[in-house]
């Protein structure tokens, strides 16, 4: 029965995601990039680190990071209409400008970089060539990828690539919160919600919400589709992928915070794979390992992670435990 509303609920995002007079709108063509931006690969690490480190308070901390981005956002939004408005900028930042851009491609090819090897992290921890030359390898295609067609078919045909993807990935992501919704009304009913305490706390936890906040930014890719979108479409656009964001991550984290007992989340890249086999096999039905190899290395937060060994238990799936 929870198998079939994931999937009712997975298949219904899909349709509607895939409606013409949605799919084809403008301004939803415009929000795909900055909401492909800030709902990526971070989006399955995100919950662990915070119910991990920060407990019971991950929700207050998610809401803190979602109004410091949308503060942000309001900056960059800022900016777009007053370029926008303005015919001719100071003769300093058209020289400023060209330098910024170059700075800016290469921390893109870090950050794309980083994202596309936790994707190579998940991609073969669902196979048997869980390990990580293979990952490596599969970022390796996957950046090629983005490069042939990018260089060879320019924007319209990345966009149409990222449409679909966002379509997908909306899709899941609604199953996977039908999931964790049933899971933590059942465990609600039978009063089992836990409300861990914190255990990154002080400074270090400080230093860890700042270092959280690249996990809800790429809204700012608004900023740099001029050529395709005008000044009010791209505002209006990013405010709408920051407020469907900031709608995800907080039910996300509401579900995930309180439903789930200590020990049973641990801090790697594909640790959410783990934890949504107790929710619904459905969610876990390609696993065939019940942890990766550990790559926390490769982690700008690994100093927040924690290792727990893994260990298999019964039908429900495997669980993490200090």
């Amino acid at each position: 029965m929870l198998n079939a509303a994931i999937l009712t609920t997975v298949l219904a995002c899909g349709a509607l995601l895939l409606y013409p007079k949605l799919a084809n709108a403008p301004l939803w063509r415009a929000t795909i990039t900055p909401l492909a931006s800030i709902i990526g690969s971070r989006f399955l690490v995100l919950g662990p680190i915070l119910g991990v480190s920060l407990g019971l308070y991950a929700p207050l901390v998610m809401l803190a990071l979602v109004v410091i981005a949308y503060g942000f956002g309001s900056a960059i939004r800022y900016n777009i209409g007053r370029i926008d408005a303005v015919a001719h900028r100071p003769a300093l930042v058209e020289q400023i400008e060209p330098f910024a851009s170059m700075v800016l491609a290469f921390a893109y090819i870090i950050s794309v970089g980083y994202y596309l090897n936790l994707f190579g992290a998940f991609g073969v921890s669902l196979t048997a060539f869980d390990t990580p030359y293979y990952a490596k390898v599969l970022t390796t295609a996957v950046f090629l990828l983005i490069l042939i067609v990018g260089w060879t078919k320019g924007f319209a045909a990345l966009e149409r690539m990222e449409q679909i993807s966002v379509g997908v990935k909306l899709a899941i992501i609604g199953g996977l919160l039908c999931g964790l919704a049933i899971h933590f009304g059942d465990t609600a009913q039978n009063g089992a919600l836990t409300f861990n305490a914190a255990s990154v706390t002080g400074w270090s936890a400080v230093t860890l919400i700042f270092g959280l906040i690249v996990t809800v930014q790429g809204f700012e890719t608004s900023r740099y589709l001029g050529r395709h979108y005008d000044a009010q479409t791209r505002i209006r656009s990013m405010r709408l992928a920051q407020v469907l964001s900031t709608l995800i991550y907080m039910v996300y984290i509401v579900l995930l915070a309180y439903a789930f007992a200590p020990g049973t989340i641990t801090l790697d890249e594909t640790s959410i794979i783990d934890m949504m086999a107790i929710v619904a096999s459905i969610l876990f039905s390609f696993s065939t390992s019940s942890c990766g190899p550990d790559i926390r290395s490769s982690c700008p937060l690994s100093e927040h992670c924690h290792a727990m060994p893994c260990r298999a238990t019964d039908a429900a799936g495997p669980t993490c435990s200090a």
